[in-house]
């Protein structure tokens, strides 16, 4: 469970800047592998507290992913135009 959640978030961004990575390659591991985990649990309490995490780890890849790839609105006014 502990990597799971905003731990495992840090942990995956930390290991990947040691090792000289990007945000991808973070946001690839957390893909793969944390999102993997929630069905790993064998206890009820931990596949509820597994639950929630995972919700937690799906929401901030989202989030990070419209950040990174932000899809222009169509009321949105060019720069030059803005200027």
């Amino acid at each position: 469970l502990d990597a799971m959640g905003a731990i495992g978030i840090a942990r995956t961004f930390l290991q990947s800047g040691e090792r000289g990575d990007g945000i991808l390659d973070a946001t690839d591991h957390i893909r793969a592998k944390l999102l993997s985990l929630r069905g790993r649990m064998y206890t009820k309490t931990a596949r509820e507290i597994a639950g929630e995490r995972h919700a937690f780890l799906a929401e901030f890849i989202e989030t990070l992913d419209g950040e990174m790839h932000p899809e222009p609105s169509p009321e949105a006014v060019p720069l030059t135009e803005a200027e």
